[in-house]
């Protein structure tokens, strides 16, 4: 016969185990709410382009890149963008020279502000959004998206605070590539690059630009970096390639 403290006893047990039960479901609740990682796809119609788009290749306006590609973290027990098969590139005008946005999905762009007649990168910018987690990364740059004259071999560094990103360039050649059925002359550029301080890594990254202008035809990323946090390394990884249908801009 089962004394009376003893069913207080199981009752009590019931009561905790109850409480702890609902612990869970409301941990999970807020996990799933506040922590939820997204991919959200975007259209051209979302880019905010309000101006004119020219008829020139380079000039302000929307360009489409058929796309292959991710992203990826191992933080918080790992999570991924799969990329859409179409990204876009806005090119519009700055203070000294175009600025040209590639945006994959809402949660990851990149931005770089150009200047001068050689078009060389002087801001950069990057965003990238985990669990809801907005993160934007601004860089001051100097070097040359370019080749100097009569070199095939040069350097640009990029400076946001204690993280530096050193770029190695190489002039490949001259390539010409079917764009939309017109043959567009590029120059093929292999960039290594190599971050130091709060992130550490690698980037290999082929182009095929158009010189005169601030347009990539094609390109193909592979990148790799650690940052260090309270939790311990994450990880990230970027494969893309990017192929540009058409050297002229919509609206």
């Amino acid at each position: 016969m089962t004394s009376r403290s003893g069913r207080l006893e199981a009752v009590k047990r019931w009561w905790i185990l109850g409480a702890l039960v609902l612990a869970i479901v409301a941990a999970v609740v807020v996990w799933l709410a506040f922590f939820r990682n997204t991919t959200t796809p975007v259209s051209a119609a979302d880019l905010g382009f309000t101006g004119t788009a020219g008829d020139s290749p380079g000039d302000p306006g929307v360009y489409v890149y058929a796309t292959t590609g991710f992203e990826e973290v191992d933080a918080l027990g790992g999570a991924r963008h799969d990329y859409p098969d179409k990204t876009y590139l806005v090119v519009t005008d700055g203070p000294c020279g175009p600025v040209v946005r590639w945006q994959a999905i809402a949660e990851r762009w990149d931005e770089a502000e150009h200047c001068g007649p050689d078009l060389s990168v002087t801001t950069s910018r990057g965003y990238h959004e985990w669990f809801g987690i907005p993160d934007l990364g601004t860089s001051s740059c100097t070097g040359r998206i370019l080749p100097p004259p009569g070199e095939t071999t040069w350097t640009s560094v990029c400076q946001d605070g204690d993280m530096t990103s050193t770029d190695v360039a190489t002039l490949i050649g001259m390539e010409t590539l079917d764009i939309g059925g017109t043959p567009v002359a590029t120059m093929h550029i292999r960039v290594v690059g190599t971050t130091t301080g709060s992130t550490v890594g690698s980037t290999t990254t082929d182009e095929w630009r158009q010189p005169g202008t601030p347009l990539v035809v094609r390109r193909v990323v592979d990148d790799a970096s650690s940052n260090a946090s309270r939790i311990g390394d994450i990880h990230y990884v970027e494969q893309v390639t990017l192929q540009l249908e058409s050297v002229i801009p919509t609206g």
